[in-house]
């Protein structure tokens, strides 16, 4: 179990007190960020003097691992799913430059990839995690 943290608001807090996480179907305060969609958590604990940080305890054994995202390791199974659904055919990410919908669109399909191939969330290391599946996540405080 890792320790990780969430920079959040008061408001989302309450929400994520009450509903989890993340879970099968995100809630609306999950990020479509660039590892896909999902509940996003840092190594550091982030600190901009006016939101709140929740720690959470996470379990990364089925977590993907992909050290650094804008260069997936096609090599392993992992970066090689992560090229696919994550970059064109140029090479160029997918979610970068995009609206909102279309951000979605690409997040939503490479969280669902992952969770078919087994993977529970994303690792990387630069210290962001992503979960997919909130019951690797306990929230401590």
């Amino acid at each position: 179990m890792l320790k990780l943290y969430h920079l959040t608001t008061y408001e989302e807090l309450k929400m994520i007190a009450k509903h989890g996480a993340g879970r099968s179907e995100p809630p609306k305060y999950c990020a479509d960020g660039e590892l896909g969609r999902g509940f996003y958590l840092h190594s550091m604990p982030p600190y901009d003097g006016k939101n709140v940080i929740l720690v959470v305890s996470v379990d990364v054994r089925e977590y993907a691992y992909i050290p650094y995202p804008k260069s997936p390791n096609t090599e392993t199974r992992e970066g090689k799913l992560f090229r696919d659904l994550a970059f064109d055919n140029r090479g160029m990410m997918l979610g970068d430059g995009v609206s909102a919908m279309e951000s979605r669109v690409v997040g939503t399909r490479i969280r669902n990839e992952f969770l078919r191939h087994g993977y529970r969330g994303i690792m990387t290391d630069s210290g962001i995690f992503v979960v997919f599946d909130a019951s690797t996540a306990k929230l401590v405080r």
